[in-house]
């Protein structure tokens, strides 16, 4: 949340300290948490290529292991996107499973990320508002903001701003909610397009 939060001094050692020790320990309760941290710091940094090879890597350590194999989806499926990574998407939704209510949200969501990253705006919209919808129930504010954003990108990209608006302006209310500064910066670049659309 922090590294969200634009604070950068909060992802000091994780590369150095963190993910070595998790690699060690190997257990995905551990594995899973720590990179999705390290996915997120080089997200966040525009290291697009370097979040994929984590995500890879992430996807190997964790094959087999069922318990955690769609937990590891909600932090994969921002990287995916931003390096339009779609057949490591598609082969970590095919391996994921939904032993709890978290699990299926984050299938959910990830299938709403593949179809936006293949341009299949409208069944992204369908499932990015049923992923916002279980986020919103859960609740987890940062991944309805997620796919309240997601449904936004959909809506501009079919020439729909006005629904693009209403979404985005809910999107930017999670996120500032949770202080995301970059977050809310993002979504405002997406409100100010979505607004130049409808002048």
């Amino acid at each position: 949340m922090l590294v969200h939060r634009g604070v950068h001094h909060a992802s000091l050692g994780i590369e150095e300290t963190l993910l070595p020790r998790a690699r060690e320990i190997g257990d995905g309760q551990v594995v899973v948490p720590a990179f999705r941290v390290a996915v997120i710091v080089r997200s966040e940094s525009g290291d697009v290529s370097g979040a994929v090879a984590l995500v890879e890597e992430l996807d190997e350590l964790a094959r087999g292991r069922t318990g955690v194999r769609s937990w590891l989806l909600s932090g994969a499926s921002r990287a995916c996107l931003g390096a339009g990574a779609s057949e490591l998407l598609r082969s970590m939704i095919d391996q994921g499973t939904e032993h709890l209510l978290r699990d299926a949200n984050c299938v959910v969501s990830a299938r709403a990320v593949l179809a936006e990253i293949e341009g299949a705006h409208d069944q992204a919209v369908e499932g990015y508002d049923d992923a916002a919808a279980r986020w919103a129930s859960f609740p987890s504010i940062l991944e309805h903001g997620h796919a309240l954003s997601g449904t936004g990108r959909c809506l501009l990209a079919l020439g729909r701003p006005f629904d693009a608006a209403e979404r985005l302006t809910r999107a930017r209310s999670a996120y500032a909610l949770l202080e995301a500064t970059p977050l809310v910066a993002e979504v405002d670049a997406l409100l100010a397009e979505a607004t130049a659309k409808t002048s």
